[in-house]
């Protein structure tokens, strides 16, 4: 059963700040006009800050939920953290990525997501992993 325990809000807060940065500097830098082309949204469209605040609130939740869950698991550790977090992606987010990208025709989004979900639970492991 899992046990919400005493929660260290600075490595949860940090380890949200990492996940949006790499979804920025992968989406908003590296891949750019990929990310345009394969979400079809003009360039230099950003998000509304309604958008933008649902995203912070979502991710700072995820953030949470990866703390408690590593605690509850027993990782202390960055690498334990980082290979925690690639078990979860693999489990629960690229099956979904995959199959909406086919579900809805989007094809070209599967590998553009896969990255940027990939990178982002890593760097939210390798945080939460270390910071004990």
């Amino acid at each position: 059963m899992l046990h919400f325990v005493s929660v260290n809000l600075w490595a949860v807060i940090v380890a949200a700040l990492v996940q949006i940065a790499v979804g920025g500097v992968w989406n908003g830098w590296l891949f750019v006009r990929a990310f345009y082309e394969s979400h079809e949204v003009k360039e230099g469209v950003r998000p509304s800050l309604p958008q933008a605040l649902v995203m912070v609130a979502l991710t700072i939740i995820n953030s949470y939920i990866l703390f408690n869950l590593f605690r509850n698991l027993g990782v202390t550790t960055a690498t334990g953290g980082l290979k925690l977090a690639f078990w979860l992606w693999l489990a629960l987010l690229a099956p979904f990525i995959v199959g909406t990208g086919y579900a809805t025709g989007r094809k070209k989004t599967i590998v553009l997501e896969l990255g940027h979900t990939l990178l982002a639970m890593l760097a939210a492991g390798l945080v939460l992993g270390a910071w004990h």
